[in-house]
């Protein structure tokens, strides 16, 4: 636990036994890029404790934490990468990381919606053990980290579920350790806080219909656009993505979607197509660093991606077959839009930026249903039909 009664402000207000230590201890906070990561750091003669703190997913129009609500079969998840280092000379002790979310409505805090602590994954060799507390409280992870040596650091996530409404949510970290010249000399404890706001992306219909931004733990999981992935004449196509497991890694993934008026959508071997003015840029990403996720090469493991066409968007009868419709790719590193290509009779598809669709399931009944196209993928990108 941490000892609130030695908190000091600025750089002053040690305990009476800190002041007998033989080296004065400064505290002060290190500025970052603002919103997104913040280091904290307890600057010293040679002890010095730094705390960087990075929330995903981002927004990349504002560069600012955002997260869809989670919603009807949807779970959302924002991330907050913690990296720990001891940067002095001295080895410091019971170093202690504690994460706390606040759901807000407005400018109040809700007094019925939680953003609950929901997985810890380790990034280093060493890891911490962090728990949630005991009792009612669902929105606190403590990070028990211990002893630190000199350059010794603690790397980890804690992912937290993304409530169900609200317009933000408050991430309030709290960091503190112990420095002391030696066992029979009380130790100087220092507690620093630092807040990170977290933008919810609502429920309002065209954001559900055309966007989501979520993280997904290393287990994986499904994300889409629309309620459910559903298709109706408000909602003429969805998008969903399912991430296979992949250990120890933290994806930041999102969909937005675009409904370009439809119109010629040429490409080398189609002069003459087109389109229905469908577009979905899909994003997998590594939480960790911002790289591009490239899935190993092989059968398995794939990313599912489903690419949904609402019957009201076919035009009318008779609709053209589902054989007909041609789904255009280029990939989000860049190049030439180029026709996905059939899974079937290409064995060594996907890979790195060359999906392949898989099938293409007809469940239009009447007037009513939509069309489905299954791609087979090994990393993410825009997609155009």
């Amino acid at each position: 636990m941490i000892s609130s009664k030695k908190i000091g402000s600025g750089c002053g207000q040690l305990s009476r036994g800190a002041a007998r230590a033989r080296r004065a201890l400064c505290a002060s906070f290190v500025a970052a890029a603002a919103l997104l990561s913040a280091p904290v750091a307890w600057a010293a003669n040679a002890d010095t404790l730094s705390v960087i703190v990075t929330v995903k997913p981002v927004d990349q129009a504002t560069s600012a934490p955002t997260v869809s609500v989670s919603r009807s079969g949807l779970s959302s998840f924002f991330s907050v990468k913690i990296a720990v280092k001891n940067g002095g000379t001295n080895t410091i002790n019971k170093v202690v990381v504690k994460g706390q979310t606040t759901v807000f409505e407005g400018t109040n805090p809700s007094a019925t919606l939680s953003a609950d602590y929901a997985a810890f994954v380790n990034l280093g060799l060493l890891s911490p053990n962090c728990t949630q507390p005991t009792g009612p409280a669902t929105n606190i992870a403590t990070c028990t980290i211990g002893q630190l040596a000199s350059q010794e650091t603690r790397d980890f996530f804690l992912i937290f579920k993304a409530p169900t409404s609200g317009s933000s949510v408050d991430f309030l970290a709290t960091t503190g350790f112990s420095s002391g010249n030696s066992d029979n000399t009380p130790p100087a404890d220092f507690i620093r806080f630092q807040h990170f706001p977290v933008t919810l992306t609502t429920t309002n219909t065209t954001q559900v219909n055309h966007n989501v931004k979520t993280v997904l733990p290393p287990n994986g999981g499904d994300f889409f656009t629309g309620q459910d992935a559903t298709t109706n004449s408000l909602n003429p196509f969805s998008t969903k993505v399912n991430v296979p497991q992949i250990n120890a890694l933290v994806t930041d993934n999102s969909i937005v979607e675009d409904v370009p008026a439809p119109g010629p959508c040429a490409t080398v071997d189609n002069p003459s197509y087109f389109c229905f003015g469908f577009k979905s840029t899909i994003e997998v990403k590594n939480a960790a660093d911002d790289t591009h996720v490239y899935l190993p090469e092989g059968a398995s493991p794939i990313l599912n991606i489903y690419l949904r066409q609402d019957v009201t968007a076919l035009g009318a009868k008779p609709y053209p077959s589902i054989a007909s419709i041609k789904i255009f790719y280029v990939p989000t590193t860049g190049g030439a839009k180029f026709e996905v290509k059939s899974c079937l009779g290409n064995p060594d598809l996907p890979k790195a930026n060359i999906p392949c669709v898989a099938e293409r399931i007809d469940l239009v009944k009447g007037n009513k249903g939509y069309y489905q196209y299954v791609i087979h993928a090994k990393d993410n990108g825009f997609y155009s039909w």
